[in-house]
C-alpha cells in the first residue's frame, strides 16, 4: 500500500481547509437580533355623550368610569389624548401628550366641573396657565412663559375668555414690549408698545375706539322780516 508523504498530507489539509471553514460557518447558529420595541397599535377608547350629558362607552348603558384614549394618528402605538371619567363625568386631568410622553396640554376637572388649564413646551417648561369657569372658559389671571422659563406675558380674562384689564408683554431678553389696557376685549388705552408690537397689534385689527362724531348743528333759522309800516 502506498503511503501519502507528510508533505502531500499537509498540502491536502491546506487545500481542504477553506471547505471545512465554510461548512463550519454555515452550521453556526445565526446571531440573535436586538429586541424590537413594542409597536402594537393601541385600541382607542371612545365615549359618547348621552341625552343626560353623561359619557357612555357603547353599547353600555352605565355611565362610563375609566380613561378615554386616543392614539397619535401617525404613531398609533402612542397615546395622544387621555381623558379620565368618573360615573360619566370628567374627573381628573385630561392630558394631550407629545410623542416623547411629555404633557402638551392639561385641563383639570372635578366631578365634571372645570378647574384649571395649562400648556407646556416640549422641554417640559410651563407655557401658560389659567383658571376655568363653569362654562369651561378661561377666567381671571393669565400668565405665559418662554421655553427657558422667562415670563412672556401677564393679563386678565373675563367670563367669556376675552382680554380684560392690564396686558403686559416682554421679549425673550426681559424687555417690556407692550402695556395695554383692555375692556372686555376692546382696547382702551396704550401705555407703551414697541414698533414691533404696534405692527403686530395693527395686523390683528385691534385699535383704539374712535370718538363718535359730533351731531350736525341744526340749520340756522331764516331771518324774520320786519312788518311793513301801515
Amino acid at each position: 500500500m502506498n503511503r501519502i508523504s507528510s508533505a502531500a498530507a499537509g498540502l491536502l489539509c491546506l487545500a481542504l481547509s477553506p471547505l471545512l471553514l465554510s461548512c463550519k460557518q454555515e452550521q453556526s447558529p445565526p446571531k440573535a437580533s436586538p429586541t424590537a420595541p413594542n409597536r402594537q397599535p393601541l385600541t382607542p377608547v371612545a365615549v359618547t355623550t348621552g341625552p343626560d350629558g353623561l359619557a357612555y362607552l357603547p353599547p353600555s348603558t352605565t355611565p362610563f368610569t375609566g380613561d378615554a384614549i386616543s392614539p397619535h394618528p401617525d404613531a398609533p402605538w402612542l397615546v395622544k389624548l387621555r381623558e379620565p371619567y368618573l360615573l360619566g363625568k370628567r374627573h381628573g386631568d385630561k392630558v394631550e401628550l407629545f410623542k416623547n410622553g411629555g404633557t402638551k396640554t392639561l385641563r383639570r376637572y372635578q366631578n365634571g366641573v372645570p378647574q384649571y388649564a395649562a400648556s407646556y413646551h416640549k422641554n417640559g417648561q410651563l407655557k401658560f396657565e389659567l383658571n376655568l369657569n363653569a362654562q369651561d372658559k378661561g377666567e381671571g389671571p393669565y400668565k405665559r412663559w418662554y421655553a427657558d422659563g422667562r415670563l412672556e406675558s401677564t393679563a386678565g380674562l373675563d367670563a367669556e375668555e376675552r382680554w380684560h384689564g392690564e396686558l403686559k408683554e416682554w421679549d425673550p431678553a426681559g424687555n417690556l414690549k407692550s402695556h395695554h389696557i383692555l375692556d372686555h376685549g376692546l382696547l382702551k388705552e396704550i401705555i407703551f408698545e414697541s414698533p414691533e408690537s404696534r405692527a403686530a397689534r395693527q395686523a390683528t385689527g385691534l385699535e383704539l375706539p374712535r370718538a363718535a362724531p359730533s351731531p350736525p348743528s341744526p340749520p340756522a333759522a331764516p331771518p324774520t322780516s320786519a312788518p311793513s309800516p301801515p
